[in-house]
């Protein structure tokens, strides 16, 4: 049995067989949930209405599959009528521990080793950090060991391109003091 289709048309029409009411809705590089929601705290709608719920991670096959997870887990609190937006706001302490905070973290630690122009360090951080490793980690993610070790399998075994993105999830692990044999 194959892998299923990383792409935002593949898991709309799982999350439609499904009948979640939530669609994966791409807006630039970024995904965002779509689907009928009961109003936002404060708001001065009365009833259920299309909203748009932005997730911050990249449409990248990491970023559909963390989309999809979330639209099936809100689909989910949906159909029981158990939705509450406040649920949604994370709270700080978590926010510390997601992908996106560790990289910035990382890049901020990185930056003070580096000398020359600025240009030139930035591009310097996208070829051999970002393109590489971590633009694949879905931004809002827990940082874990198991999460870098899902993501390095979307490249094939043994590839140049594998190995060079596990030593940059090594490294990266280490700073984050997350165990891990990827």
């Amino acid at each position: 049995m194959g892998r299923k289709a990383l792409t935002v048309k593949a898991a709309n029409q799982r999350l439609e067989a499904a009948q979640m009411g939530l669609r994966l809705f791409q807006r630039g590089e970024k995904l965002s949930l779509r689907g009928t929601l009961p109003p936002r705290p404060g708001s001065k709608k009365d009833r259920p209405s299309q909203q748009l719920i932005r997730l911050g991670v990249y449409a990248n096959p990491a970023g559909i599959e963390f989309a999809e997870a979330e639209a099936y887990r809100l689909g989910a609190l949906l159909a029981q009528k158990r939705f509450d937006w406040r649920d949604l706001e994370a709270d700080p302490k978590e926010k510390s521990d997601t992908c996106e905070s560790w990289i910035e973290r990382f890049k901020q630690d990185w930056l003070k080793q580096q000398e020359g122009e600025e240009e030139a360090i930035s591009l310097r951080w996208r070829e051999q950090f970002w393109y590489p490793a971590f633009k694949w980690l879905p931004p809002n993610a827990k940082l874990t060991a198991q999460l870098l070790d899902e993501v390095a399998d979307r490249w094939k075994p043994n590839s140049r391109s594998r190995q060079i993105a596990c030593q940059k999830f090594q490294r990266l692990a280490d700073f984050a003091a997350v165990s891990s044999n990827i």
